[in-house]
């Protein structure tokens, strides 16, 4: 007999209930009430596209079909992550050009990376590939058909006077998640999902620091991002909430009068 989803339900609420994981199930289920409740009382989402967000959307799609026609000519876009107008910090600068005057090594070297990640893969989940159609290679070269360059992503941070360049990529053996590989100078800092092009990376949760990088390679990782957090804690005392944060956090907080305030003044 097919098991009623209601009853399912209920039995794990049964289940959950007065555990931890149940509380935090029952706080998400009232965070997200609340912020339906002010929702529809303010009116968030509920107006029509106007005709200048269908031009937006026009717009976006002709630059899609634009940035295609240029992925076709081996021409991809430059991302630089600036504050709003702001443009590059010297530390961008130096690790864009450092990118353009070593642009053949550093790309072996991202490719290189790429061909060890997929081979360990191989190793770790061949019913994986197997499933996906990826082949075991033997050379970097093969990669060509299973990976497909996305963009460049300038990172806004500072290791020695140099930012890290992330590179994102769509392949074969992971539609969802993508890939991207980080770099600093020359040397490889992360491989992992494309979220990596534009974040900082973790050692701890870093299957490529743990499991595939060389010593070299490891000792550095540690080094970049050791410089990175020292970073991060001396900055955390000077950020400044966006008008979208300061949104969420105030519908987080049930602040109505906040609420209506920010977005009467569009955020």
């Amino acid at each position: 007999a097919a098991l009623d989803p209601e009853v399912l339900q209920r039995a794990i609420e049964e289940k959950l209930k007065g555990t931890p994981l149940g509380a935090l199930v029952e706080q998400s289920e009232s965070i997200f009430g609340r912020i339906q409740e002010l929702a529809d009382k303010y009116g968030i989402g509920e107006e029509e596209e106007s005709e200048e967000e269908h031009e937006q959307l026009d717009r976006l799609r002709q630059e899609q079909d634009r940035e295609a026609e240029l992925a076709r000519q081996g021409l991809f876009r430059v991302m630089l992550q600036a504050a709003e107008n702001e443009g590059p910090t010297p530390a961008q600068r130096k690790a864009f050009e450092h990118f353009i005057e070593n642009e053949p090594a550093v790309c072996r070297k991202v490719i290189d990376a790429i061909f060890r990640f997929y081979c360990w893969i191989q190793r770790d989940d061949p019913d994986w590939c197997e499933l996906n159609d990826c082949p075991e290679i033997e050379s970097p070269d093969e990669l060509e058909g299973l990976l497909a360059f996305g963009g460049l992503h300038v990172q806004r941070n500072d290791v020695d006077g140099m930012s890290l360049i992330g590179f994102s990529f769509s392949c074969e053996w992971e539609f969802e998640h993508g890939l991207a590989v980080t770099t600093h100078g020359d040397m490889v800092i992360e491989v992992g999902e494309v979220d990596a092009a534009w974040s900082e990376p973790d050692h701890a949760d870093s299957i490529w620091a743990k499991e595939i990088c060389t010593k070299e390679e490891r000792k550095r990782i540690k080094q970049v991002v050791k410089m990175l957090r020292q970073a991060a804690k001396a900055s955390a005392g000077r950020h400044v909430l966006t008008p979208h944060d300061q949104l969420v956090e105030a519908l987080l907080s049930g602040d109505d009068r906040r609420i209506a305030r920010l977005i009467a003044a569009g955020a």
